[in-house]
């Protein structure tokens, strides 16, 4: 019995591996195409409910090979992705143009620093460096970097860099204007890239 022949009598129009799953019953069947298809519609001896735990079965079974195969995959991708690293020789790299982190922690750890928030931030920004205040963005973050041997970078998390105030030659702020990235530091503005 061809796939259309089934269809035609049932109604019924099954995926490529249900059909082959009928085709076995078919086979096993006592019986010609009608009486097949008209067992199969009204399920007697169970016939549909047996074919779909056979396609059931199938299903699982090639779910689980597939499954297997992609853990495979996913294995070698991070074999590689592993031995890609070592070659590429990712080190820590700090940006030489910002501020530095252990002289941010020295700000931060002296006592008589405070936090600026950002109101008092912007504020200062806009008086010492003329930018707008309602277009500064005050970060409290900046990126942790490595470099490869190739002298690229990647960004691998954040640190904390609220902004600190201790006196108007020591005090580190970050933020945005116009989609640029600056650092207010000890009396100097930097450009961040």
């Amino acid at each position: 019995m061809r796939i259309d022949e089934f269809e035609a009598r049932t109604g019924y129009y099954p995926s490529g591996i249900e059909y082959a799953c009928i085709e076995k019953a078919y086979m096993n069947f006592d019986g010609d195409k009608d009486a097949f298809c008209a067992a199969y519609k009204a399920n007697t001896e169970e016939i549909a409910s047996h074919i779909q735990n056979y396609v059931n079965l199938k299903m699982n079974l090639l779910f689980l090979r597939h499954q297997a195969e992609i853990e495979k995959k996913n294995d070698e991708i991070n074999q590689l992705k592993a031995q890609l690293e070592r070659e590429e020789e990712w080190v820590p790299c700090e940006d030489r143009s910002a501020f530095g982190q252990a002289d941010y922690e020295s700000l931060r750890q002296t006592p008589t620093t405070k936090t600026l928030s950002d109101e008092d931030a912007k504020a200062l920004i806009s008086d010492w460096f003329g930018f707008d205040e309602e277009k500064v963005e005050i970060e409290h973050s900046a990126p942790v970097l490595e470099r490869n041997r190739h002298r690229q970078l990647r960004k691998v998390g954040e640190k904390e860099r609220s902004p600190l105030y201790n006196s108007t030659d020591w005090y580190y702020i970050r933020f945005t204007c116009c989609a640029r990235c600056y650092e207010a530091t000890n009396d100097s503005l930097n450009v961040i890239d």
